[in-house]
């Protein structure tokens, strides 16, 4: 995993400054009730950019409080607590969707820095930010979803590389799963 540790001199409730490792987009298929809620892993906190269905939280133990729904912007969850998508019985949340942020507590005064052996494993979306053309660093074939950041899907295609150029400036979520492993990997682009 990627880590980039990234500083900024002002804080408040929606804008949290704390080293950023990962933005992931989940469906309501993936968390689809509390049985089947996902936790925020160990060392992390999140937060959320967007949404749409009904999404809660609960603690760790898996009790809810009396109104756990998630706000994007104003709700951050720690490590340990769960979120889940709870629709009706009739929907399986597979076109509900939830914009994770993952941010790891602060632990030293860096405001710059990567760990190395990590990205030689890792596969890569370069060059980012982008003007055009974006690649895998990989000769593996995957199914990418490419979204903007309210969560829209923009595009979907099987490769490993993507043509941004007709796309406006913005940042975007890109996601590649392995057509052979399953494997699936998220990436947030920034496309000048």
């Amino acid at each position: 995993m990627l880590f980039i540790t990234l500083s900024i001199n002002s804080q408040d409730y929606a804008h949290i400054s704390n080293p950023l490792v990962d933005v992931a987009i989940y469906k309501g298929s993936d968390a689809n009730s509390l049985e089947n809620a996902l936790t925020v892993s160990a060392g992390t906190f999140i937060t959320f950019s967007s949404k749409n269905g009904d999404w809660f939280w609960a603690f760790p133990d898996g009790s809810t409080a009396a109104y756990a729904g998630i706000n994007p912007g104003l709700t951050v969850l720690p490590e340990g607590y769960k979120f889940y998508y709870d629709g009706n019985s009739n929907d399986n949340g597979e076109y509900y969707h939830l914009i994770v942020t993952i941010h790891e507590y602060a632990s030293s005064g860096s405001t710059f820095s990567y760990t190395e052996a990590e990205l030689n494993n890792r596969v890569k979306l370069f060059p980012n930010p982008t003007t055009s053309e974006v690649a895998l660093n990989s000769e593996k074939n995957y199914k990418i979803e490419v979204f903007d950041i309210l969560g829209n899907k923009i595009m979907e295609l099987v490769g490993n590389s993507i043509n941004m150029e007709h796309l406006s400036s913005a940042t975007y979520i890109v996601n590649a799963v392995d057509v052979v492993s399953q494997e699936s990997l998220s990436y947030k682009v920034i496309k000048k």
